[in-house]
C-alpha cells in the first residue's frame, strides 16, 4: 500500500465527515416528524407496545390505593434499514478538490431526512385506507372506533369537510368530546393543523389574517389565530385533506422509533478492492428506523 495514498484518503475521510456532520447539525428534523411523533428508541427488529384504553386518572386517596385494572391493546413497528452512497474520484481527492462534493453531501444529509418526513406523511396519507393499523382493531382513521365494550363508537374522520372555519370548529369541538372507555373526557385541544401546499393560501386567508377574506364575510376575522402551528408539508402531495393535531401530550398520534442513528461509512484503506477497480473513493450512509400509529384520539382528518 502506497503511504501517499493512504494518507489522502485518511484526509478525504477526515473532510468528508466534516460535511457530514456539518450538515447533519444545520438541516435537522422536519416540523411534522417532530410535531406528530413520539420517539422511542429500539435496537431490536420489531418493537411491540402495548397502550392503556385510559389516560391515567388522579383520585383522592382515601383507604387504600385502587388499582387501575385496565384493557390493554398491543401492536409491533418494525425497524427498516436505509442508505445511500456516494463515490468520489480518486484523482479529486489528490488534487484537493473535495470541496466540490460539499452539495452531494448535503444532498445524502437531506434524502435521510425526506425519507423520515416522507413515512411520517405517509402514514397520514394511508391512515384511512391501509389495514387494520390502529390499536384498536381498525384503521388510524376510522369513524368507528371502539369506545367501550358495549358497541358505542367514537370517530377522528370526518367526510365532505373542506378547510372552513365552521369546519374548523366542528374538528375542535369533535375531538374535546372524546371520552376514554370509562367515559371520561380526554382533555384534547388541537394545537396544529397539517396540510398539503394545495390548502397553504386557504390556512393562511382563514387563521393568518386579522380581516375576514371572502366576499361573504366581512369585518374582523373570527378564526384569526385560532390555530398557531400550521405545517405544509409538500410530502402529502395535491391532497385536500386536512389533520389536526394535539401534540401537547406525552404521548403523540404516531411514534418513530429510532434503531441505529444516520451514520457516514467510509473505506479504511487505499488498497481497497473497490479503489482499485475504481480508482474512486466510496462512502455510504447507514440508519435504521421504524415508524406507526400511536394514539387515533390525538389527530383527526377531514376529507373534503
Amino acid at each position: 500500500m502506497s503511504t501517499a495514498n493512504q494518507i489522502q484518503l485518511d484526509a478525504a475521510n477526515k473532510t468528508i465527515r466534516a460535511l457530514f456532520n456539518a450538515e447533519l447539525s444545520a438541516q435537522g428534523e422536519g416540523e411534522i416528524v417532530n410535531a406528530a411523533c413520539m420517539r422511542t428508541r429500539s435496537k431490536s427488529k420489531t418493537v411491540e407496545y402495548n397502550f392503556m384504553l385510559a389516560f391515567d386518572e388522579l383520585r383522592e386517596w382515601v383507604g387504600e390505593r385502587q388499582i387501575a385494572n385496565l384493557s390493554v391493546e398491543s401492536f409491533t413497528i418494525p425497524n427498516v434499514k436505509y442508505e445511500s452512497s456516494l463515490v468520489v474520484d480518486r484523482v479529486d481527492v489528490e488534487a484537493d478538490n473535495l470541496g466540490l462534493y460539499g452539495p452531494a453531501v448535503a444532498e445524502r444529509v437531506s434524502a435521510y431526512y425526506r425519507k423520515r418526513r416522507s413515512v411520517v406523511a405517509s402514514l397520514l396519507s394511508n391512515g384511512a385506507t391501509t389495514g387494520n393499523n390502529s390499536y384498536d382493531g381498525v384503521t388510524f382513521f376510522n369513524a368507528s372506533h371502539p369506545s367501550d365494550g358495549n358497541g358505542a363508537v367514537q370517530s377522528n374522520l370526518k367526510a365532505g369537510s373542506a378547510l372552513t372555519g365552521a369546519n374548523y370548529d366542528a374538528g375542535v369541538l369533535a375531538m374535546a368530546l372524546l371520552v376514554d372507555h370509562r367515559g371520561n373526557p380526554m382533555d384534547i385541544v388541537p394545537d396544529t393543523l397539517v396540510i398539503a401546499p394545495q390548502l397553504a393560501a386557504t390556512a393562511r386567508n382563514l387563521f393568518q389574517l386579522s380581516t375576514a377574506y371572502g366576499t361573504d364575510l366581512a369585518g374582523d376575522n373570527p378564526w384569526f389565530g385560532a390555530i398557531k402551528n400550521i405545517i405544509v408539508e409538500p410530502l402529502l402531495g395535491t391532497s385536500t385533506s386536512w389533520y389536526l393535531l394535539d401534540t401537547s401530550k406525552g404521548l403523540k398520534p404516531l411514534i418513530l422509533q429510532d434503531a441505529d442513528d444516520f451514520e457516514l461509512q467510509t473505506l479504511k484503506s487505499a488498497d481497497d478492492e473497490f479503489v482499485i477497480m475504481n480508482d474512486a473513493y466510496f462512502y455510504g450512509t447507514r440508519s435504521r428506523f421504524g415508524a406507526g400509529y400511536g394514539m387515533w384520539q390525538l389527530a383527526q382528518r377531514n376529507n373534503a
